[in-house]
């Protein structure tokens, strides 16, 4: 089941729009202002927002520029709410990349109408999760560089009979180690 989180200040079109759009078979999350919904999205990502442009705190066009400048939020669609005696800015709902708008009071309809088309419209996919950050640990460098050959004592000499002589391959280490069957 598909969850839309619902924003708006009115109790009446909280429950218009929680009723409608639960008779289609949506989870519908409502809260009354837009900083209540900003919260709500760090529980979780909704399959579409409805907000309210008029809400006290964090109006609708402020919770939909915030939606839209997120990565894992930016494909998530966004429907702005007007009452219809509201002023709507069309400026503004373009400029905060708004996928739709609404007039209250909401009419089963056209918000099932919309609803249904942007959940169905090919939109981008959800980001991929961010990359898990590699830890790299660092070896403490050691107080004092030294630069000096280590003294005679603890220098491994090689005689130049044995620098002369071809190094041996594995199958001729294996032949003459003493094992059975060399």
């Amino acid at each position: 089941m598909e969850k839309i989180l619902l924003a708006d200040d009115s109790n009446v079109a909280q429950r218009m729009g929680k009723e409608i759009l639960s008779a289609e078979g949506f989870e519908v999350v409502t809260v009354s202002n837009g900083q209540a919904a900003l919260k709500m999205l760090k529980e979780f990502v909704p399959a579409l927002i409805l907000a309210d442009v008029f809400m006290p705190v964090k109006s609708g066009y402020e919770l939909c520029e915030f939606v839209k400048s997120q990565a894992r939020l930016k494909h998530v669609p966004v429907v702005l709410l007007v009452g219809a005696m509201e002023p709507y800015d069309p400026d503004e709902g373009r400029k905060v990349k708004a996928d739709g708008v609404l007039t209250k009071p909401l009419q089963s309809s056209s918000l099932v109408k919309i609803v249904k088309e942007l959940l169905t419209s090919p939109k981008p996919s959800p980001p991929p999760p961010p990359p898990v950050p590699v830890v790299s640990v660092q070896e403490t460098a050691p107080e004092e560089e030294d630069t000096e050959a280590p003294p005679a004592e603890e220098r491994l000499e090689i005689s130049q009979e044995l620098g002369d002589q071809p190094m041996a391959a594995f199958g001729d280490l294996l032949e003459s180690s003493g094992e059975p069957g060399a």
